[in-house]
């Protein structure tokens, strides 16, 4: 998959600081941070889900 990001020239070169600080590619920055979103918030539903009441029998 191919996505694009437009961003200004600031914005840009922000992004490309923090992807080289961290060593890393900025496509597998972005990648990381994508994931990472993903997965924090699945972790939040499960937690909800897990603490849902079960139903009462019928």
């Amino acid at each position: 998959m191919t996505i694009s990001l437009r961003l200004n020239e600031t914005d840009a070169q922000l992004v490309k600081a923090f992807a080289n600080y961290k060593n890393l590619s900025v496509s597998a920055y972005i990648r990381t941070l994508v994931m990472d979103d993903i997965e924090a918030e699945y972790m939040r539903v499960l937690e909800r889900y897990l603490d849902m009441p079960e139903p009462w029998p019928e």
